[in-house]
């Protein structure tokens, strides 16, 4: 038998091709480059010369297949586990490009290979785009990529709600795990023996940051949103509102029982979200509390839980936010690293692990920015071979203590723990705090190895499309909503993604 001819290895060059509006786009693996040439579509025959539009400007990402959305936007999928969107590549102007999904620690993730948007009516309006890989699996997740807590809403940013009095009950979550406009669903604030809520002193209001409140405006109702389909100047919060009257552990229960309906079909998405359990306490009970929730996800695969460290509440009388204090912060930071070893080698796949982040109060000078991405980076995981932060995302931000809302008579309108009024300010009237908190955070946080993989998740002010789209710009991976969902309801979420 003749002995077989060796063939040379193949080097990969174009990778994938699209076309779209008169051109046809392709990559090339080999040189990390993204191009484009003009075609006649009947005969694909050249009318031009071929662009570069990008070269090898994302060491990151290894080109490989790409697909198009409808505004012209390129999704490049990437050997090294990551998705870059490319913005606007048939526009004939240089194109951004930005990591919008994939974390390359991530060992349960080789690389993806392929990309495509789904076709079916639901995917058209939620604009899902699916990948596969040559190692792990990766898995839609309405509005989400995830792969262990790769998580991202191409072009848009994933909307979720923030930890908020709208996020109580069984019945309201229950409401935001079946909209087809959330991403994931976040609960309020808890405790391990829950919180005593007293409707005299925890009260909020919704005002206009300059204007005096009327003598006769009510107080908002904590148990129902207004549910307005209008837009009203009174855009801002203002609240004296502790955490939730529910317990951690009842939270739990609210989430299976979630669950299992949608195993018993009685549930309107068949689609599995991840819970986002926003806690607070001591360090030691953090630690619990992790020791719950991890336990809860090791007992039940479909499960995809993560936990909200709640440092920033401006309004409990004689304990201040801990995140405004670098000792505090510390302690807490070394508590979720011990938890979260301990639990690790427990579960049963990465992807289960519950992921952990800080909710964090705003800030508003460069020091006390500098001092908590510094604080992160710091407490890295003591996994071998992982240098990255105890932090998988960052919640900013928390409401502005120290506020205050007056009626027409000069008296506050609301009352508090310390019989002041001053409460935390949100709504409206800290989005462009919000935007500046955001923005900073993300650009020390890329500066250091350990916490370039921490995702943030925008809050403040938020309440339509535009201001989802100016988070996202400044370094959201997410996007979440409070006081526009206590004043619009949950229709909120569809106004943000339609616009």
């Amino acid at each position: 038998m003749a002995a077989r001819t060796q063939l040379p290895l193949l080097t990969l060059r174009v990778n994938d091709l699209s076309i779209r509006d008169g051109y046809l786009c392709y990559d090339n693996t080999e040189t990390g480059t993204f191009h484009r040439i003009p075609i006649y579509a009947l005969t694909g025959e050249a009318t031009g010369q071929a662009e570069t539009h990008i070269d090898d400007a994302c060491p990151a990402v290894i080109f490989d297949d790409f697909t198009l959305d409808f505004a012209g936007n390129a999704f490049v999928v990437s050997g090294r586990g990551k998705v870059a969107l490319l913005r606007d590549v048939l526009s004939g102007t240089y194109p951004t490009i930005n990591v919008v999904a994939g974390n390359t620690s991530d060992t349960g993730i080789i690389g993806h290979t392929a990309a495509k948007f789904g076709t079916s009516k639901v995917d058209i309006e939620r604009g899902s785009v699916y990948t596969t890989v040559n190692g792990g699996v990766v898995e839609f997740i309405l509005n989400n990529w995830t792969a262990g807590w790769m998580m991202a809403r191409p072009k848009e940013g994933k909307r979720v709600n923030a930890a908020s009095p709208w996020a109580t009950t069984l019945e309201q979550i229950k409401e935001l795990y079946d909209s087809p406009f959330t991403g994931a669903v976040t609960t309020r604030t808890s405790l391990l023996e829950g919180f005593t809520h007293d409707d005299n002193i925890h009260q909020y209001i919704y005002h206009s940051p300059s204007s005096s409140a009327s003598t006769n405006m009510p107080l908002g109702d904590i148990t129902s949103p207004s549910k307005s389909t209008t837009r009203s100047p009174l855009t801002s919060t203002l609240n004296t509102l502790g955490y939730s009257p529910i317990t951690l552990s009842e939270y739990l229960g609210n989430i299976n029982e979630i669950v299992g309906q949608r195993h018993l079909g009685t549930s309107i998405t068949t689609i599995k979200k991840p819970f986002i359990l926003s806690v607070t306490g001591t360090p030691d009970e953090i630690a619990m509390a992790y020791a719950l929730i991890a336990n809860a996800a090791e007992m039940d695969e479909d499960l995809r839980l993560a936990m909200e460290v709640n440092l920033s509440c401006p309004n409990i009388s004689g304990k201040p936010p801990a995140a405004y204090d670098a000792d505090q912060l510390k302690e807490y930071l070394e508590a979720i690293g011990d938890s979260k070893s301990t639990y690790r080698g427990r579960m049963a796949s990465d992807e289960s692990v519950p992921r952990v982040g800080v909710k964090l109060p705003p800030y508003t000078y460069a020091t006390q920015f500098e001092i908590v991405a510094a604080a992160l980076a710091r407490a890295y995981s003591s996994e071998p071979g992982e240098a990255t932060s105890v932090i998988d995302f960052v919640t900013c931000t928390n409401t502005l203590g120290s506020s205050l809302v007056l009626r027409d008579d000069g008296s506050p309108v609301l009352n508090s723990e310390a019989a002041t009024g001053i409460g935390g300010l949100g709504g409206a009237a800290i989005h462009p705090l919000a935007l500046g908190n955001v923005a900073t955070f993300r650009r020390l946080l890329d500066q250091h190895p350990e916490t370039k993989d921490v995702l943030i998740i925008g809050v403040g002010g938020v309440e339509d499309k535009s201001g989802a789209e100016r988070m996202v710009k400044v370094g959201a991976a997410a996007v979440a909503v409070a006081s526009a969902m206590g004043r619009y309801g949950i229709g909120v979420f569809e106004r943000i993604s339609k616009g």
